[in-house]
């Protein structure tokens, strides 16, 4: 059974995509494609018949090994140890500023910073507050 896209009166584009679309359908294995990018032994007999005698059928089929081919490599590549170290101790947990303080002391002094910082923005107010009604 020949397939539709092999039938008298379909445009060349038409066959190119009914031929890439047969072989994203067909799930050819890397090495299976390594040892035979041309084809031979795995594509269908209508359709190598048909890529022999079209251009660009050929180059589609150069093209959907290269690119299989790649998309294989590219899974196969190993992980970058560098890299995953670096993150690893990126990520490690650090010991935070006087964490070793007693909790009472650590309040202590949080106490006194907010004191602080509420003094320095009462008189600042206050200044704000002088120059307006002055």
């Amino acid at each position: 059974m020949a397939p539709r896209a092999l039938l008298r009166g379909v445009t060349p584009q038409e066959r190119e995509d009914a031929f890439l679309e047969y072989l994203y359908e067909l799930e050819v294995s890397s090495d299976v494609l390594r040892r035979d990018p041309r084809g031979q032994s795995w594509l269908a007999p209508e359709w190598r018949r048909q890529v022999e005698a079209d251009r660009r059928l050929q180059d589609a089929l150069a093209t959907y090994v290269h690119e299989e081919l790649e998309l294989f490599e590219s899974v196969r590549v190993r992980a970058d140890f560098v890299f995953t170290n670096a993150v690893v101790t990126a990520t490690e947990p650090s010991e935070m500023f006087g964490a070793g303080l007693d909790p009472r002391f650590r309040t202590w002094i949080v106490a006194g910073a907010w004191a602080l910082a509420i003094g320095v923005a009462y008189l600042m107010w206050a200044q704000l507050v002088h120059l307006l009604h002055g």
